[in-house]
């Protein structure tokens, strides 16, 4: 007996939600196995200043908050290496960790903590990795307490290509980036997740970039950094990357709940 148009519409939901369970399965093996084959700690100077000054500038903008702080996804841990006990991380990998600090084992998209338990989170470099970045958004906001300050930077408006992966040989994007954001298209999302935008700056200008400047004048204050890559994208707007700082509503949380576990 044929199956009724309502029946194929199911058929085809349980399908994509079994892909969409497979991608992500994917996107954690992959990543994992890149850590085991990958020592990041050689990543070359150049680069390792360019990370330097997000840090500093995510570093700059949490100061303010009082209570816990949750990195999510925090990779090497190096951007709160030196930090206090008040910071905390999370990465679904436990290993190439540079940092002090003991790396919680969880995914941004079901992490271990109870509702409403940091006053502040952070998701830099990560959300463009993440097979659903929505479903992160709403894991943040419900760690979050109300009005938990979230400092959110990706790259801007990159365009995605496609390498042979190498440990599947199969087409997969380069940096393992699997979407693309801009001013718009993020303000969107996280409004849409329960968060309020509060501040959107681009930063890493590309010819400050290309001239090295990040490194040659990585001792500088931070203020002073940003404002000559402020300064200079108002001549040449082209920039690397992007921060949003969003707070959670007051509303309450929009996230799914998980069991309590920390």
């Amino acid at each position: 007996m044929p199956r009724s148009s309502s029946g194929k519409q199911r058929l085809r939901r349980r399908r994509a939600g079994r892909n969409e369970e497979k991608s992500l399965k994917d996107y954690v093996e992959h990543y994992i196995k890149d850590n085991q084959e990958m020592d990041y700690s050689q990543e070359s100077r150049f680069f390792r200043c360019i990370d330097e000054y997000r840090f500093r500038l995510i570093r700059r903008f949490l100061s303010p908050l009082k209570g816990r702080i949750l990195d999510i996804g925090s990779g090497s841990g190096r951007m709160l290496e030196n930090e206090s006990a008040r910071f905390f991380s999370l990465d679904i990998s436990q290993l190439n960790n540079e940092s002090r600090l003991p790396k919680t084992e969880g995914d941004a998209s079901g992490m271990p903590f109870r509702d409403s338990s940091f006053a502040g989170a952070v998701l830099s470099e990560v959300l463009e990795h993440i097979v659903s970045p929505k479903e992160a958004l709403l894991e943040a906001n419900r760690i979050l307490e109300e009005g938990g300050r979230l400092l959110l930077t990706v790259p801007y408006r990159e365009r995605i290509k496609m390498h042979l992966c190498i440990h599947c040989n199969a087409l997969t994007p380069e940096n393992a980036h699997l979407h693309s954001f801009d001013e718009k298209t993020l303000s969107k999302l996280l409004q849409e997740c329960g968060f309020g935008v509060k501040k959107v700056l681009p930063f890493e200008n590309r010819i400050l970039y290309s001239l090295h400047f990040f490194s040659v004048f990585r001792m500088m204050p931070i203020d002073f950094i940003n404002l000559i890559d402020i300064i200079v994208g108002t001549w040449y707007n082209k920039y690397n990357k992007l921060l949003l700082i969003a707070e959670k509503r007051a509303s309450g949380s929009v996230g799914r709940a998980h069991p309590s576990q920390g």
